[in-house]
């Protein structure tokens, strides 16, 4: 399998997954350390950029015959990044709470023209 994505390395991607998972745990209530998040509209914003960035390259990558390969890489990456047990690991509970928390976020985007 190689990596053929022309816009971003499969190394630099796997860090900004990463980050984003820091993100969903913040949209939980609290940071890693177990202190309270805060969240304002920029931060909320800031998130659904990333997730619109996510968004994109993914769709790109299983909708194209090009990146097949590309796409079972950073499937075979993304699996072993979170077989790690130092990965975060988010129960069913409180995925569902931050897919509601989304869909939320997401209407007053929507609403606000943010």
């Amino acid at each position: 399998m190689v990596w053929s994505h022309p816009d971003i390395s499969l190394e630099d991607l796997l860090n900004l997954i990463k980050g984003f998972v820091d993100i969903l745990i913040l949209a939980s209530g609290y940071q890693t350390s177990g202190h309270l998040a805060h969240w304002d509209a920029q931060n909320i914003k800031n998130v659904f950029q990333w997730g619109l960035f996510f968004e994109d390259v993914f769709k790109r990558l299983s909708c194209l015959e090009d990146y097949q390969d590309s796409a079972k890489e950073l499937d075979a990456a993304l699996s072993e990044m979170t077989s790690n047990p130092c990965f975060p690991q988010v129960d069913a509970g409180r995925v569902l709470h931050i897919y509601h928390l989304s869909l939320l976020v997401e209407q007053v985007t929507l609403y606000w023209n943010i």
